[in-house]
């Protein structure tokens, strides 16, 4: 008896040592460097002040709430600057970048992009165009985006005024080892515009801009391997042959 519990120890220690292997975990809120921004047009999201990555990133900053760990005591909290790539149309021969990155204790966090701002319509997503917009712009919560191909959730408020919402989604790697996390959130700004100014704006080839803040949850890529699975059935037919046979003796 006393065996068979302690194989089923065994097969559950496997499990956890699996699936609780260090990774990138926790929250990031971010806002945009002081007096910068984000200014948006029909084909770049280009964000303010310049930032340290080159003249083609913008300048980010973690805000309260954020607490990120990974292996060797890496951290990052809160007022730490990093920098965060520009949106434009790409070049056949630019290599990939890191969308943001981050230096905190004990290692560098790249937030690599691979959702390409895709998202799921929401409740009252009423699609793009002059038509869509003109209806999130009298109904409060209803939302529209400019075209088809467009990124940005315009949310109309009922008010005269518009909030605006980049999804995000990609993939970190732990700096000191090779655990991959998911990360995922959204990128808010405010607009004193209508969904309908903001729609006629850009399609007449102007830009919008704003200042930003996003909030983004990073979680280990939490799907077990094979093995992981299988060393739990094996655990709990073992608790279970244990659990008959202390019944059968009863």
């Amino acid at each position: 008896m006393k065996r068979i519990f302690w194989l089923a120890g065994v097969a559950a220690v496997g499990l956890f040592t699996q699936t609780l292997s260090a990774s990138v975990i926790g929250t990031v809120n971010e806002a945009n460097c002081g007096g910068g921004g984000v200014t948006v047009n029909a084909t770049q999201i280009i964000w303010a002040p310049v930032g340290s990555g080159g003249s083609s990133t913008g300048c980010i900053i973690t805000g309260l709430g954020t607490s990120l760990t990974w292996s060797g005591s890496g951290s990052l909290g809160a007022n730490i600057t990093g920098y965060i790539q520009d949106e434009e149309p790409p070049s056949p021969t630019a290599p990939p970048l890191p969308f943001m990155v981050f230096t905190g204790t004990n290692g560098t966090v790249d937030f690599n992009l691979t959702n390409n701002f895709a998202f799921t319509p929401p409740v009252g997503y009423q699609g793009s165009g002059a038509t869509a917009c003109a209806t999130a712009t009298t109904t409060a919560g209803d939302s529209c985006t400019v075209s088809s191909t467009s990124p940005f959730l315009l949310v109309g408020n009922g008010n005269g005024t518009t909030t605006v919402d980049l999804f995000a989604a990609g993939t970190v790697l732990d700096p000191n080892n090779s655990s991959s996390s998911n990360w995922s959130g959204t990128f808010t700004t405010q607009l004193t515009e209508t969904p309908t100014a903001v729609y006629n704006t850009i399609t007449a080839g102007g830009s919008v801009a704003s200042t930003q803040s996003a909030q983004f949850n990073v979680v280990a890529a939490g799907t077990p391997e094979p093995g992981s699975i299988s060393m739990f059935l094996f655990g709990g037919t073992l608790l279970l042959a244990a659990w008959r046979r202390k019944s059968q003796k009863a």
